[in-house]
Formats: structure tokens, C-alpha cells, sequence
């Protein structure tokens, strides 16, 4: 393998797999990235068998081959090269990196020692935007569980509902679901649920999301997405997703209040810093404000936050939360003022953003002693 890349198009492009790539593995292959020079491009492969990316980068390559090193190291030299353009060769089982004056010398692996790649064959299935698809991880992704013995917590779950893609998370404590337009079918089965490493790893692929298509399809056990020039598998994980439905609250419950998004995100996160994860905060609510009231029992610590409302309708004078649990969901609004609607004190909470359309925010109160 003989080639000129330049250092910058190697980068990015070191960047997009590094998702596959890795660190906890103790098989060198799965912390190992594959450069295939062919044409006029290097394909790059990672994969440690639960997820595989690849990506191409244009390439001025002298002689085809195929070689696989370690990705941390050779992307810590890559970036550090000191001019723009970089040669890589190999010879005897290493590779030649060479940029200005410098010229480093990389131990490595034959392209035949690689983990095998997955099948990458895009079947039928569905297209979102960058930006629905952004919109979807963001809002329901963040309540999957980040472990959890029942397998059906561990992923996202998919399902239509009419024209539109939605998406369910939940850890058992809270519930988070967004709604986005999709051309196509989901053909998924029913007892695959996209897990959280998917989610993270599509998350940072999206970056700056725009109006531009991904392609998504399923085969058994696996997801195929397709964004951005760069081919994504994940492995599925295998487990029954709760029956949901039943704990959704009907908009339009009797108690109802309309908070302030940053005041009172702001104040959970001060209440956060001293409080008792055993105990709940309690939130009493009056006609023109609620108070978020927490204490510690192991550091004698209190605190007491007042935050006016412009709106409130019920009798229910008092609810107790997880603050860090209603703070993360808070936060997922983009509106200005929150609604935060419940039957009663030990009923599901329905919190979304005012005026807000296509995602649900659900919070399990804490029962208060």
C-alpha cells in the first residue's frame, strides 16, 4: 500500500468510525481500524461485532492495499502531523507515515486478521431527515435505560403510529416519545429495540443536522442506517418493550401548572447539588407559584426555591419528584414555559413544552413520607 491523503479529509474521516471502535475489548481488532486503498479513495472500517462503521476518504493511492492498526494511536499521529498532506505506505508488516520532516513507523496487523465485517446490503425500508432523525434521539433516546436486568428497558422502541415514526424510551422511572414524518416502511420486528450505544453513536454522526435524507432498514437482529456518506450496522437488542399505553396520561388532567423553562431548570439544578436521592423533593404549588423544597438528612443541608407560575388549575396542593429525573426531562423542552399536568399526587406526570407538538415527557412522582 502506497498513498497521499491529505490529513485533514483523514481525520474527519477517522472520526466517523470511531464509534465502532472499541475500548473496553480486550481482542486488539475491536480497538483496530482497517484502511483499504483502492481507486482513488481509502475505505475505512471499525467494528468490535455490536456495531461496524465505514467511511471513504479521497486518496491519490499509488499502490492498492490493505493494512490495520490500532485507531487511538494512528489518529494521535494524524493529528498531529505538521503539514496538511501525509504519505502512508507499508512494507514488512508496518506502516510509514511520513509528513514534512517527520516520518513515523506503526506496528500493525494483515488486513486477513480483521474482525469480519457485517453485511452492509441496504434493504427496504425508511427515509428521515438529519434533523427529524437529530430530533428523535434527543427526545426519546434519553430515557432508555442505561442498564437494566429486563432486556425490554435497554433499547428504544420503534412503532407507527399513522403517517409518522414514533420512537418510545423508558428506564421505569420516566418515559420520553417523539413522533417524526418518514418516507417508507419500518419493517423492525416487535421484540428488537435500538440500543443506546446506536443512539450515541448516530447522535454524533448527525452533528449539525440539516434537511438531508438518511436511509434506516432492518434486517433480523440488525439496523442499517446509511448518513452522510457513511454506512452504519448496529446490533438489535433482543427483548419485549412494555406495554406503554397505559401509563400515558390524557392531556387535559385536572392539575396543571405552566412554569417557567430556564427558572426552573435552573433551580433543580441547585436543588440537585444537596440533595437526598433516598428522599423526594417536594414541590408545593400555590395560585401564582410553586416552591421546590429538599433537604439532606446525611449533611444537614436545605434549600428552598420559589419560582412564580402564570398559570394553574386543580386542587392538588403538593407533588413530590426526583429532581434530577424531572430536570433532564425539563430540559428536553425547547418552549419557553413548561406544562406540567398529573391526576393526582401519585399518578404519572405529563410534562411538555406549552404549545409544543409531536413528543411526551412522562415522570413518575416519589411518594412523600
Amino acid at each position: 500500500m502506497n498513498l497521499y491523503v491529505e490529513r485533514d479529509l483523514l481525520m474527519r474521516g477517522l472520526a466517523k468510525v470511531q464509534g465502532a471502535v472499541s475500548t473496553k475489548s480486550t481482542h486488539p481488532m475491536a480497538a483496530a481500524v482497517l484502511l483499504r486503498a483502492e481507486g482513488d479513495r481509502i475505505v475505512l472500517s471499525a467494528t468490535d461485532t455490536e456495531a461496524a462503521l465505514v467511511s471513504e476518504v479521497e486518496a491519490n493511492v499509488h499502490t492498492p492495499g490493505a493494512f490495520a492498526v490500532a485507531h487511538s494511536g494512528f489518529a494521535s499521529i494524524i493529528r498531529s502531523l505538521p503539514d496538511p498532506t501525509a504519505r502512508i505506505l507499508v512494507k514488512d508488516q508496518k506502516m510509514v507515515i511520513e509528513s514534512g520532516k517527520s516520518k513515523y513507523k506503526v506496528s500493525g496487523y494483515s488486513a486477513d486478521d480483521f474482525l469480519p465485517m457485517p453485511s452492509f446490503e441496504i434493504a427496504e425500508g425508511f427515509s428521515v431527515t438529519e434533523r427529524d432523525l437529530l430530533r428523535m434521539v434527543d427526545l426519546a433516546g434519553y430515557a432508555v435505560s442505561t442498564y437494566d436486568v429486563r432486556l425490554g428497558l435497554n433499547g428504544l422502541h420503534l412503532e407507527m403510529s399513522g403517517p409518522l415514526l414514533r420512537a418510545v424510551g423508558t428506564d421505569g422511572h420516566r418515559l420520553a416519545m417523539c413522533s417524526v414524518p418518514i418516507e417508507g416502511a419500518l419493517n423492525i420486528q416487535s421484540d428488537s429495540l435500538v440500543p443506546r450505544r446506536a443512539l450515541a453513536v448516530l447522535r454524533k454522526l448527525l452533528g449539525e443536522a440539516s434537511m438531508d435524507l438518511v436511509r434506516i432498514s432492518f434486517a433480523t437482529g440488525a439496523m442499517l442506517v446509511e448518513i452522510d456518506g457513511v454506512l452504519a450496522w448496529f446490533r438489535l437488542v433482543n427483548g419485549q418493550f412494555p406495554d406503554y399505553g397505559s401509563i400515558i396520561p390524557t392531556p387535559g388532567l385536572p392539575n396543571a401548572m405552566h412554569v417557567p423553562r430556564a427558572e426552573l431548570v435552573a433551580a433543580l439544578k441547585r436543588i440537585e447539588a444537596v440533595h437526598d436521592p433516598l428522599r423526594p423533593m417536594v414541590i408545593r404549588i400555590s395560585d401564582s407559584a410553586i416552591e421546590a423544597i429538599t433537604s439532606s438528612h446525611a449533611t444537614g443541608k436545605e434549600l428552598s426555591e420559589e419560582i412564580s407560575i402564570s398559570h394553574r388549575e386543580g386542587k392538588a396542593d403538593e407533588i413530590g419528584f426526583s429532581p434530577a429525573l424531572l430536570a433532564e426531562s425539563v430540559g428536553k423542552v425547547s418552549e419557553t414555559t413548561v406544562l406540567i399536568e398529573f391526576a393526582n399526587a401519585l399518578a404519572p406526570v405529563r410534562v411538555v413544552g406549552l404549545g409544543g407538538e409531536g413528543s411526551d415527557c412522562i415522570v413518575m412522582p416519589m411518594q412523600m413520607a
